[in-house]
């Protein structure tokens, strides 16, 4: 998933009284919560291996209990998003009932008009289709929270949570330390996280495929066309997936950590 997805989860879970995290944490570490919910796609240009990064949460969590208690909203906004299996991208990338992660069977109508639209090699049509549905998600998510950008901006601009983000990175996963705060400035320059519109993400992912890729010739309007298609077809299917998910990241993180333990407990 995209950043707004996995913030639209946090904000979820800050949002819900049955757990009081928004009573619990201060600003800096809901910050923080923030941050490490985006942090397993941002690794990769800080020094660390992407896989990894979505594979961490439980030791990184571990980690931070024993040796660096003030960074434990990261790690827990690090577990959120991965792949242990019990964060977000496990459902959306990894594993869907008895198939690939729910984004990339979605994804499977639409593969031939994204490797046109990209100007991609065939072979990678799966892999980039399954973005288009991921922003999808995006669109919904800032639907339903137009807040969730700005928000994450305003993470992104701390310091002191960058700081303790950046320490932990670095002792835990060896990332190399003076890249990691411009990699998490780079959030919005990357992501479309504010007036998510079909034209804006389009644009934005054509910019990616040059970035990342040196492949020029994509044609953002029909990318745009190809989101505002597959919005049409999966906006009901979605929330409902979604709804579920959430209920099963919310069992396997409450019975993992003493992080999300309901009031009075």
């Amino acid at each position: 998933m995209f950043p707004l997805a996995h913030n639209f989860l946090v904000q979820r879970l800050l949002d819900n009284p049955h757990y009081g995290l928004s009573r619990k944490l201060n600003q800096m570490e809901i910050n923080l919560l923030r941050l490490g919910s985006v942090a397993p796609d941002l690794v990769a240009a800080m020094g660390m291996d992407r896989n990894y990064g979505h594979l961490m949460g439980k030791e990184l969590y571990a980690y931070c209990k024993e040796d660096l208690p003030e960074a434990l909203p990261f790690a827990f906004g690090v577990w959120s998003h991965g792949a242990d299996p019990c964060g977000f991208d496990y459902y959306a990338d990894e594993h869907w009932q008895d198939g690939k992660g729910w984004c990339f069977q979605k994804c499977l109508p639409y593969i031939d008009a994204v490797v046109e639209a990209c100007n991609l090699p065939p072979e990678w049509g799966l892999w980039k289709a399954h973005n288009f549905v991921e922003m999808v998600a995006e669109m919904e998510c800032d639907r339903v929270m137009p807040d969730l950008g700005s928000r994450l901006i305003v993470a992104k601009d701390d310091d002191e949570a960058l700081e303790i983000a950046a320490k932990v990175l670095t002792e835990f996963g060896k990332a190399d330390y003076n890249l990691i705060k411009p990699v998490f400035q780079t959030v919005s320059d990357i992501f479309t996280v504010a007036d998510v519109t079909p034209d804006k993400l389009g644009i934005k992912y054509g910019e990616q495929l040059i970035r990342r890729h040196d492949i020029y010739g994509s044609h953002p309007d029909q990318m745009a066309s190809i989101i505002e298609t597959i919005a049409r077809d999966l906006k009901d299917e979605y929330w409902d997936w979604y709804n579920t998910v959430e209920a099963m990241i919310i069992k396997e993180l409450q019975s993992n950590t003493d992080f999300l333990q309901p009031i009075g407990r």
